[in-house]
């Protein structure tokens, strides 16, 4: 979704939209309204208008994925009502960050550090298999996030995606993603660790292994049907999540399923 990529349809949901999906996550009985774009300030206004509701008039958790923002606007954030916040360090190398993303590793640490600073709950993590990774590369993830002590830790395969400079590199592999979130699991017993969807696209039953693996959380998609074609967060062939399949995931890894779950809800 980098905004080098001019071949994709960008688009918002716009407040009303967005409060609609809160109610319907609200009415499934679930708990945490995740809100995820591009790290574009102008939405800065609508969250500013659906924070608020959705925390104190609805009563639910508010998730943000939001990118690299200032210090004051993590705390206006805070202020607003948002419980939690993602920031992928993705590689703990330097210079491999730098050659992925174009800028530097140090200034993504130090907006990880400011959004726990803002008083926010933090979820991080790595990608396995990106190009260019090392077995020992992943070893100093693992430390890096021991460092940082989240309370939310991801381990997500590479999915490379179209009209990128990775595209025809491979996807990550299933094996050793299970095999680092089963590592978490271990040094980071109390975190949050989801069973991402790119696990169910890597293999059928993949994010039921992800719960085998230690996960204890599974993403619903509730995006807007015609606006999910629009969401290439992963490729064209990205597997959705619907409550029902993580509902039935869930019960065949053997998990108890509460009314008022911790699944967290993608808008």
């Amino acid at each position: 979704m980098r905004s080098a990529n001019k071949s994709l349809d960008r688009y918002s949901l716009h407040p009303e939209e967005i409060l609609a999906l809160a109610e319907s996550i609200n009415s499934a009985g679930l708990e945490t309204v995740f809100l995820q774009g591009g790290q574009n300030p102008c939405n800065d206004h609508y969250l500013e208008q659906v924070i608020p509701v959705i925390k104190h008039d609805m009563n639910l958790e508010v998730l943000l994925c939001l990118g690299e923002r200032p210090k004051s606007v993590y705390e206006k954030f805070a202020r607003l009502g948002a419980n939690s916040y993602i920031l992928k360090f993705e590689t703990s190398d330097p210079e491999l960050y730098q050659k992925i993303a174009q800028v530097s590793l140090a200034d993504r640490l130090q907006c990880i550090s400011r959004i726990k600073e803002a008083g926010l709950k933090l979820g991080t993590g790595n990608i396995i298999g990106l190009p260019m990774q090392t077995l020992n590369t992943i070893v100093e993830d693992i430390k890096l996030a021991l460092k940082i002590q989240p309370d939310f830790i991801s381990c997500s395969p590479f999915t490379p995606g179209g009209n990128t400079p990775f595209q025809h590199f491979p996807a990550g592999g299933l094996s050793l993603t299970l095999n680092t979130m089963a590592i978490y699991r271990i040094l980071l017993p109390s975190a949050l660790i989801p069973s991402v969807s790119a696990l169910e696209t890597l293999q059928k039953g993949g994010q039921r292994m992800g719960l085998d693996a230690g996960a204890n959380v599974m993403t619903i998609n509730f995006t807007p049907r015609e606006k999910r074609e629009l969401y290439k967060i992963y490729t064209e062939q990205r597997f959705v999540v619907s409550l029902d399949h993580a509902q039935q995931t869930a019960e065949k890894a053997g998990l108890r399923i509460r009314e008022r779950t911790h699944a967290s809800h993608q808008a």
